[in-house]
């Protein structure tokens, strides 16, 4: 049996994956790291740290993932439309 706060990473992964990664406005591209991008199946099996940054006084969720073969430490890459009106 898992623990709760394990069940509860998981299913606040499982919640907030379409949008991190399909959002419209803002956008986080897969992370990738030795040869393989994680999907939703790696990072459920893997740290992932959860952080909410501003763009223009709008909150978006990011993701940044320890990467499960290496242990490094992979930065949200992120993808901003034009609707968003400002550039990173």
């Amino acid at each position: 049996m898992q623990p709760i706060d394990e069940i509860q990473r998981k299913l606040f992964i499982l919640r907030n994956y379409e949008t991190v990664f399909r959002g419209e406005t803002v956008r986080q591209v897969k992370p990738t790291c030795c040869g393989q991008e994680l999907g939703l199946s790696e990072l459920l099996k893997t740290t992932v740290h959860v952080s909410d940054m501003k763009i223009n006084s709008s909150s978006f969720t990011v993701f940044e993932v320890i990467c499960p073969i290496c242990g490094q430490r992979i930065l949200p890459q992120l993808y901003v439309s034009e609707l968003a009106g400002c550039h990173i």
